[in-house]
């Protein structure tokens, strides 16, 4: 129990800095939206892209899933001095491979961008997209050492810091965009914003690297560059490159399609971005705070079975608990919330609601299922087992491909949201079946009667909310109408999801906060 509440109390502070992040997020996103229209939005997205993809494939992906298990199992059998020693060689090896990708990027950005679709990046955006990519593309090697000093942070038991830097990222495009915009508009404005990411990459790394150092001098300068316990970091990092570039064949996929249908780069990525407030808030922030308990459990315990079993349905209820109902959340109010952070200024002159909207929707029938396969996958690659998820991942991308081209046609960019969700649902259910087995547990029998009260509990909300819905004005084009049914609806869903919990999963909502109230305890004045 005591590992249990750990984990939720880890969770709240993921979430807590997560919120602060998300909210300076949908400021960002509101700034862009009103700023650029889609001839600048489309080739800041399409070079923002690039290195977070390789981001997303090799530093935070492949990189934090092989190097945590190990870091964790060094740091528990062997201590900290030679962890630190693991943890220092990681991060020069790493700053000298990302340091000749980033090269390699700013050089090739002309080939990289000719070889993307016609249609959507015409030849005057061409020229803009590569100095934009050639301005971000370096943001890889920055995010890449911020990735690796998270992990070792989080195995260290310390979550703010890492869940912060993301802040400092909003922080650094929003600044570039309001000091930019007091001399410069257009193109000259959206190459301040790409600098500003570059700046925030630089925040991001430096606000985890000084307490990293605190609690664990890593002697950069007096350490040996290589240390042999990389060699199994890198062996674990092969299959994993390869499983994690399914995930990503799959988003390019779906981006190189959306850039064959006008403007649907931009309404994918603000749809995401409605979508990752409550998957990077607390289905993410779960995942990320289980992470290294299942890691701890699979090196630590007799029946490690058993533990890692029980740590993944523990976290896969409290993110059932809180995604189902902002699932439906979104699917009934998900237009008013796009209208009151986006449908102002340029956004608004181009009619951009309706189809970023029609993403979202689909988008948010996925949500239980982008969060829970974390926990899944996370569960394989504590036990360092990174083959499954990769096998099970290649039959995802042909799927999704089938997907792509039956559903784009009748439902143009939702069509792409949708079949991201149909592929992610069937990569949850066949890992979940195997991890049981392998597990010899019965997951998604254990999940059953919490799932179907959170369900139940979220159809009931989402009735309370379409009800009082119907009886409000429809909001008009002013982002204010969309701000004042928010004002009435979101305090209706909260409330009715609050007080059917209570009533039909008291122990569910008593675990999260009795461990939330000890959380506010311990940091709460001392007397």
């Amino acid at each position: 129990m005591k590992d249990r509440d750990s984990l939720i109390r880890s969770t709240g502070v993921i979430s807590a800095s997560t919120i602060a992040s998300r909210v300076l997020g949908l400021v960002r996103d509101s700034l862009i939206a009103a700023t650029f229209g889609k001839s600048l939005t489309v080739p800041f997205f399409t070079a923002f892209i690039i290195p977070n993809t390789l981001r997303r494939l090799f530093a935070e992906g492949a990189l934090s899933a092989a190097f945590i298990p190990v870091f964790t199992e060094s740091l528990q059998r062997e201590g900290r001095e030679r962890a630190a020693r693991l943890g220092s060689s990681l991060l020069k090896v790493l700053f000298l491979w990302l340091l000749v990708v980033s090269i390699l990027g700013v050089a090739l950005a002309p080939q990289i961008v000719e070889l993307l679709p016609h249609k959507e990046v015409a030849a005057e955006q061409r020229v803009l997209t590569v100095q934009l990519l050639r301005l971000m593309f370096p943001y890889i090697l920055l995010i890449g050492l911020s990735a690796a000093t998270m992990g070792m942070l989080n195995s260290l038991g310390k979550f703010f810091a890492p869940a912060i830097s993301p802040a400092l990222l909003n922080i650094a495009m929003i600044g570039s965009i309001l000091l930019g915009g007091i001399g410069l508009s257009g193109s000259g404005l959206i190459r301040a914003l790409a600098a500003g990411v570059m700046l925030g990459g630089l925040f991001q790394f430096l606000v985890q690297f000084f307490p990293l150092e605190r609690r664990m001098p890593l002697h950069l300068l007096s350490t040996p560059f290589w240390d042999e316990r990389l060699k199994r970091v890198l062996w674990l990092m092969a299959p994993l490159a390869f499983g994690q570039a399914i995930t990503e064949v799959n988003i390019l996929i779906s981006t190189y399609f959306a850039w064959t249908i006008p403007g649907a780069v931009s309404y994918l990525f603000y749809a995401n971005r409605i979508i990752q407030f409550p998957l990077g808030v607390f289905g993410i922030a779960i995942a990320t705070a289980a992470f290294p308990r299942l890691s701890r459990d699979a090196v630590q315990q007799e029946d490690s079975r058993r533990a890692v079993a029980d740590t993944a349905v523990y976290a896969l209820k409290k993110i059932l608990f809180i995604m189902l109902p902002s699932a439906i959340g979104i699917l009934l109010i998900g237009r008013d919330v796009l209208g009151a952070i986006l449908n102002r200024g340029a956004f608004l002159r181009e009619g951009s609601l309706a189809p970023t909207y029609a993403c979202a929707f689909y988008y948010a029938l996925g949500l239980p299922f982008f969060a829970s396969v974390k926990i899944i996958v996370s569960a394989f690659y504590a036990r360092q087992n990174p083959r499954t998820p990769t096998v099970v991942g290649a039959l995802v991308v042909v799927v999704n491909i089938a997907l792509i081209v039956l559903l784009k046609g009748p439902l143009g960019a939702g069509g792409l949201a949708l079949a991201t969700t149909l592929a992610s649902g069937l990569n949850l259910g066949i890992l979940t079946a195997i991890l049981g087995r392998r597990l010899r547990q019965p997951i998604v029998r254990r999940l059953g009667g919490a799932a179907a009260r959170s369900g139940a509990c979220a159809l009931l909300m989402g009735a309370a909310v379409a009800g009082v819905g119907a009886l409000l004005p429809e909001a008009g084009d002013r982002f204010l109408d969309y701000f004042l049914r928010l004002f009435v609806l979101l305090p209706v869903g909260m409330g009715t999801y609050a007080a059917f919990s209570w009533i039909l999963q008291r122990e569910e909502t008593e675990s999260i906060l009795g461990a939330l109230t000890k959380k506010l305890a311990r940091s709460g004045p001392k007397p």
